[in-house]
Formats: structure tokens, C-alpha cells, sequence
């Protein structure tokens, strides 16, 4: 019997905090606003492989990959399908060619430097008017984080940190905010989460 991953959340068997497994979900119910049919879409650090599979619905092909052994394993266990599939690897070294590309709560996982060439290679496998989502939590200040926090995230984004990096490779970004379930683009400073919308050629 397949282990679950057990520092990883998943919606079908409840694991993990359900007001945070509502809120990851919410972030792919906003993409598929987006895709079409006919694209082929990353999902990369997918984690359990959920969101992949709720956005194989609504496009051609959808492959998640994860630095995470064990995590793949999962996915491709509960997950996997005729127009899915999941695989280990880096995100400074995914290949490929994709209509979008969705990178949700990661930069926080690398360095400052490392965030950089995180753009710079999701960016090389965006196909031209292809659209990259990428999400990261707000700073905190120290006192605020949690355990978590402390042990996972190496470098955490000021809202200006964040368009920094954004802006470096794209021209017209947008960005939004998510607190609780609410994505807006209103008030980018008052919020849990930052997602930039960017499209390449732009």
C-alpha cells in the first residue's frame, strides 16, 4: 500500500487543513478561467497532484512534476489519467513547451538568486503567448511565522520584492491578491498571498 506523503495536503482523503486545501484549490478554479481546450499546461511543484487533476478537465494535457519521490508516486497512484501524468523533477531543470504553466506557492522553497533562475527557466518552456501563474506568500515579520514557515521557506517576498522579480521578465503582469477563498486585484497589501498572471511576448 502507497504511504502518503504525510507533509503534503490532498483533497480526496481530507489530509492536511481544510480552510488551506479550500484555498489551494480556489488558486486552480482561477486558472481555468484562462486555459483552453487545446492547451498543454505544467503543473509544476504539484505537490499530491489534485490541481493537475482538476485542470486535466478543461485542457489537452496536463503534467504535473515535483521534486518529491514519494509525493510522484502518490500522484500517479490516485491521479494519474489518459491525459495526465506526473514526474520527479527540479524546476531549475523542467523541460518542455507549454500554453501555461502554473507554479503556485514555490519561490518561497529557494533562494532570493535561485527565484531568479526559477523565472528565467519556466520562462524557456512558456510557448509564445503562453501565460505563466505564479503565487507566493506575503513576508511576515519573524514573530508571525509559524513553525512551518521557519523550517520550509527560504526566502519570503515583499509585495515590491515580488514585482521586482515579475517585472524582470515580463512586461505587463498582473497582479492579484488572495486572502481567504477571494482572489481580487484590490488591495495587494492587506493580503495572505501574492499571483501574478503573465504572458509571454508581453
Amino acid at each position: 500500500m502507497l504511504t502518503f506523503p504525510s507533509h503534503r495536503i490532498d483533497i480526496l482523503n481530507g489530509s492536511g487543513y481544510y480552510p488551506q486545501i479550500i484555498w489551494h484549490l480556489m488558486r486552480y478554479k482561477f486558472v481555468k478561467g484562462f486555459i483552453k481546450p487545446t492547451d498543454d499546461i505544467l503543473d509544476i511543484a504539484c505537490g499530491t497532484g489534485y490541481g493537475t487533476r482538476f485542470l486535466s478537465d478543461y485542457c489537452k494535457t496536463a503534467t504535473g512534476i515535483d521534486l518529491d519521490e514519494d509525493t510522484v508516486k502518490y500522484a500517479n497512484d490516485i491521479y494519474r489519467g489518459e491525459n495526465r501524468s506526473y514526474h520527479q523533477g527540479n524546476i531549475l531543470e523542467v523541460t518542455g513547451q507549454y500554453d501555461v504553466i502554473v507554479c503556485y506557492e514555490t519561490l518561497e522553497h529557494v533562494s532570493k538568486e535561485d527565484g531568479i533562475k526559477v523565472m528565467q527557466n519556466l520562462k524557456a518552456c512558456l510557448k509564445p503567448e503562453g501565460i505563466l501563474f505564479i503565487s507566493t506568500p506575503k513576508k511576515l515579520p519573524k514573530e508571525e511565522l509559524s513553525p512551518n514557515r521557519i523550517e520550509s521557506h527560504v526566502f519570503e517576498y515583499t509585495l515590491d520584492d515580488f514585482k521586482d522579480l515579475i517585472y524582470k521578465f515580463y512586461n505587463r503582469p498582473i497582479l492579484f491578491s488572495q486572502t481567504d477563498e477571494i482572489i481580487t486585484i484590490g488591495n495587494l497589501k492587506a493580503v495572505w498571498t501574492y499571483i501574478a498572471v503573465c504572458w509571454n511576448g508581453r
